[in-house]
């Protein structure tokens, strides 16, 4: 349970809120039993007056009631809405930690879209229920043992048998929850997988069997929903038959009770319908227990601690230059070229060629501090610390479009004055869009579709918005016609600062103007030993 309180401690100001109003609501369980015995046994005593004195006073505690139901709602409310912020912002820190890059995007959209809900549904709900059932279980139990005693005892004690239920349930009720959670990630990737082919798919006319390998995991994962809703069902289903036979075994006992004077009429329906606003929330807090046993697995899984472990970086006081690769064998799991020494010095345009597949986007990688080299070190200067990316800017080889304006998609956020962002696009050749409605014009999947050059444009103009010590350039030139490379490559050369431009191949007109050229050559059997 120590993951529950993950979820409760942040809001503490709501669960106050919560247990205030819950306590007036639960007062419900006191005031209905105890008015219904009086005016019952008024009636059978003919004291009408009495009668009508507690029917006014029975209307307005309902009122109070009523009010405090809607307070403990608005909580209730509030505090899902928060729970659900929760998660989503963990599940986002969680995908940018460092540990986390290569995390599966379909994993994590499983999470924020299908886990959070079902949180709300069987872990944050349930806790709510509990608590309620708590307060007006233990408030009315209290008021059970003062009006009769030793009956209100035997009520109550009978509606505790059902409670045992749940500790037999528990394990089945968790198995079929991670059953389920393993079957709806692998039909979340499935159906990522086959909305992305749908040209593959269409161009091989192979539809019919794309959609049939989606429907296997689409079954399994609902055999898995039906299968841990029915279990939960069935375990509330059990909780409720012996709560049936328990309650007649009470009532037989309070008949009995009457029969021998112990107890009036009116008593008797205080004490049975009060023992009942003990023994019902009994049963729903052992059901919540139940629901809130099978949701914690989802919990744990969302809540993972975000992993913030960095790749351990070298800064040398005196290195020669910015950036310093020394003997650097570069790979994934094994080297894909020779051992790498390179100096980088402030102002220089420095340009890496090799041919598809070498691993130049894994050196860049290393260089932005992704993944460590297997061997040899990479070593930055003082005067980056104590975060090289802070004085980077990265221009990728497929750049990212957000469904937003394309005065976001420009500034990515950061404050910068519409002039400023006018002046770049005019820069970067964006003269179409260097005006006031086109920055307010929606990019991305449901707006305005920008050419490969246009891209390419737009994220060099971003590197540009805050121009950094920097610039490393990623196949920027890579799919665009022979003037557009041109183009771009003199506004990447024109760069205010250090240039690291990794291409597959540049003409030898553009590699003049570079101060260093650096040719990676495909060594398959090489071993850094």
């Amino acid at each position: 349970m120590t993951t529950v309180t993950k979820i409760i401690r942040p809001h503490r100001r709501t669960i106050l809120g919560l247990v205030f109003f819950g306590v007036m609501a639960a007062g419900d369980g006191i005031v209905s039993p105890f008015f219904l015995g009086q005016i019952t046994d008024g009636l059978s005593a003919h004291t009408f007056a009495r009668v009508l004195q507690r029917l006014i006073f029975w209307g307005l505690a309902l009122l109070l009631v009523n009010l405090a139901n809607l307070g403990m709602s608005y909580f209730s409310g509030r505090f899902r809405q928060q729970v659900n912020l929760q998660l989503r912002r963990h599940l986002i820190q969680r995908a940018y930690a460092a540990a986390a890059t290569e995390t599966n995007s379909s994993s994590l959209l499983a999470a924020a879209l299908g886990d959070v809900k079902q949180i709300e549904q069987s872990v944050v709900q349930p806790l709510i229920n509990m608590l309620y059932s708590t307060l007006q279980g233990s408030m009315t139990l209290i008021f059970v043992l003062h009006m009769s005693g030793l009956t209100g005892f035997v009520f109550v004690a009978l509606g505790f048998v059902p409670a045992v239920i749940p500790h037999f349930t528990a394990r089945w009720l968790k198995a079929g929850t991670r059953k389920w959670q393993e079957t709806n990630e692998c039909y979340t990737s499935s159906l990522s997988d086959t909305l992305a082919a749908r040209p593959l798919f269409k161009h091989y006319q192979l539809v019919t069997q794309g959609i049939a390998r989606l429907d296997v995991s689409l079954r399994q994962n609902e055999a898995a929903a039906f299968v841990m809703n029915f279990r939960q069902q069935i375990a509330s289903g059990l909780v409720g038959a012996v709560y049936a036979i328990t309650t007649t075994v009470a009532l037989a006992g309070g008949v009995w009770a009457i029969r021998q004077g112990q107890l009036s009429v009116g008593l008797l329906l205080t004490t049975y319908t009060a023992a009942d606003r003990v023994v019902t929330p009994l049963i729903n807090l052992t059901r919540a227990y139940g629901q809130l046993q099978a949701g914690l697995p989802l919990l744990n899984h969302v809540l993972r601690p975000v992993n913030r472990q960095h790749h351990r970086l070298t800064y040398v006081p005196k290195v020669a230059g910015l950036l310093k690769l020394e003997r650097a064998v570069i790979g994934v799991t094994k080297p894909l070229f020779q051992p790498l020494n390179l100096t980088v010095f402030p102002g220089m345009k420095v340009l890496i060629q090799g041919p598809s597949g070498i691993g130049k986007s894994t050196l860049l990688q290393v260089i932005l501090h992704d993944r460590m080299p297997l061997s040899g070190r990479m070593l930055y200067a003082a005067a980056l610390s104590p975060e090289p990316l802070k004085q980077m800017a990265v221009v990728h080889q497929q750049p990212f479009i957000f469904a937003d304006t394309l005065s976001f998609n420009l500034t990515l956020g950061r404050t910068i004055s519409e002039a400023e962002q006018l002046a770049l696009l005019q820069k970067v050749g964006l003269t179409a869009y260097a005006n006031h409605e086109a920055l307010g014009t929606r990019l991305g999947i449901d707006g305005v579709q920008l050419s490969g050059g246009e891209q390419k444009r737009l994220e060099l103009a971003r590197a540009l918005v805050d121009p950094r010590p920097i610039l490393l350039i990623d196949e920027a030139l890579s799919g665009l016609d022979q003037m557009t490379a041109a183009t771009i490559n003199r506004l990447i050369l024109a760069y205010p600062g250090t240039v690291i431009d990794i291409e597959h191949q540049l003409p030898a007109s553009a590699t003049d103007r570079y101060d260093a050229i650096i040719k990676l050559h495909l060594v398959p059997a090489f071993d850094p030993d």
